[in-house]
């Protein structure tokens, strides 16, 4: 047994392999096996989609604009919104889980990985970002450059995360 070379190791690939994009559901599992789920892929999709609109909108308060009480209204109102639908996302995946265990498919364990991964990962953290945002809020810090700037990276890095899990779900409807 040859031992690979350093230089021959190739991280990327190795982290594809442990953790493959979101993208790469139907690459692993015969996806047209789970058509019976088709409906609730579609509202997940809807859920995305909504989520990506909120943070569209929390995009305009990412600077302040000098109106106190309308700006920390609205900004805990979008987040409040965005953690609501982040949870509806979870619910769902859960219940999509539930579904596709009561079938006899072969791969349910990958299905379901691809699924858990994108609910704690994605909507899980979506979820606690918000709530830590929220709390800023009420605790008047939304004047803060520090604020402002987690503000910031949060609409990017969701937008992100949403991007890929939204890529995920048309290769499953695409396909089932």
């Amino acid at each position: 047994m040859a031992f690979p070379i350093i230089g021959d190791f190739n991280e990327r690939d190795f982290d594809e392999e442990i953790f493959p994009p979101y993208r790469k559901l139907a690459r692993d599992i015969d996806i047209s096996e789970y058509r019976s789920i088709r409906s609730k892929f579609e509202r997940l999709r809807g859920l995305v989609r909504e989520i990506y609109h909120q943070l569209n909108i929390l995009e305009h308060y990412t600077s302040y604009n000098g109106r106190y009480e309308e700006y920390t209204t609205a900004t805990y109102n979008i987040l409040t919104k965005i953690y609501n639908l982040s949870e509806e996302a979870d619910e769902l995946i859960g219940d999509i889980i539930i579904e596709a265990k009561e079938a006899p498919h072969n791969k349910i364990e990958t299905f379901e990985w691809y699924l858990k991964r994108a609910q704690y990962e994605i909507f899980e953290t979506i979820m606690g970002d918000a709530i830590t945002l929220r709390d800023y809020v009420k605790e008047g810090h939304v004047t803060t450059i520090e604020f402002l700037t987690e503000l910031d990276r949060f609409v990017r890095g969701a937008r992100k995360s949403l991007r890929e899990v939204e890529k995920m779900i048309d290769e499953a409807l695409q396909r089932m």
